[in-house]
């Protein structure tokens, strides 16, 4: 198997096991995957109503581009990036493109 196929199917797993983890601490929220393993897009969405108002977005978006795992936007606590670390990826392969890209090198991960 080779790197980013390994990837897809770790981000996958990780991402399904999130949703478990989430689904009792949002109640009334709807909790959606979106995962596209050719465009390599993972997605975690929330839809909620929360006194009156509407709660919606993303709060974690992962890309693969260029034989990485870039982390687009982390909502979780403590950090998705913990749970690719704990899964084997080697912070060599993940880019925290939530920070700007004059950022990076400081981060002890990759830059792109």
């Amino acid at each position: 198997m080779d790197k980013v196929t390994k990837y897809k199917k770790i981000i996958r797993q990780l991402f399904e096991a999130q949703l478990e983890q989430f689904k009792p601490h949002r109640k009334g929220a709807i909790l959606q995957l979106a995962m596209d393993d050719e465009t390599g897009q993972y997605l975690m969405l929330h839809n909620a109503w929360i006194n009156q108002k509407r709660n919606y977005g993303c709060f974690l978006h992962l890309s693969i581009r260029n034989d990485k795992i870039y982390v687009e936007n982390d909502g979780t606590d403590p950090g998705f990036t913990l749970e690719l670390l704990k899964a084997g990826i080697p912070k060599e392969d993940i880019v925290l493109a939530f920070h700007a890209p004059i950022k990076r090198p400081y981060t002890g991960f990759a830059v792109s």
